[in-house]
């Protein structure tokens, strides 16, 4: 934010922030207090895990460090990628314990066949 506009969003004039920014006056607590909030004013200060992130344009920049960032149309869709993530484990888990019965089926035929040979050899047609 430049000079002038500082100067007009504080109702101040340009020689007053001038002087604030050489250190020959000090900056009145009000002032601080409102400059704080003003650059925090897209921040998202809540007990949850949003808390710290930054509206900037069309998105939500989670973490501006690893461009970790998500569009706010994205964020009406989270509940239903929530319900479809529960899917996913729901079949992960199922394919998974398909596979270990699949391999526990295959061993017992495997043994029943080998049985079932050594009975032919000791009792020949």
């Amino acid at each position: 934010m430049h000079e002038n506009e500082l100067a007009a969003e504080l109702g101040v004039t340009i020689a007053q922030i001038q002087r604030w920014k050489n250190g020959k006056e000090a900056v009145p607590g009000i002032y601080v207090k409102y400059l704080q909030r003003w650059k925090r004013r897209n921040t998202i200060e809540a007990d949850s895990p949003w808390n710290g992130t930054e509206a900037i344009g069309e998105r939500l920049v989670i973490d501006p460090g690893v461009s970790l960032s998500i569009d706010f149309a994205e964020l009406e869709r989270l509940p239903r990628y929530r319900q479809l993530y529960h899917l996913y484990s729901k079949q992960t888990d199922l394919i998974e314990q398909l596979l270990i019965e699949r391999d526990y089926f295959k061993a017992q035929c495997h043994k029943q066949a080998r049985f079932g040979m050594v009975l032919n050899s000791l009792f020949p047609d």
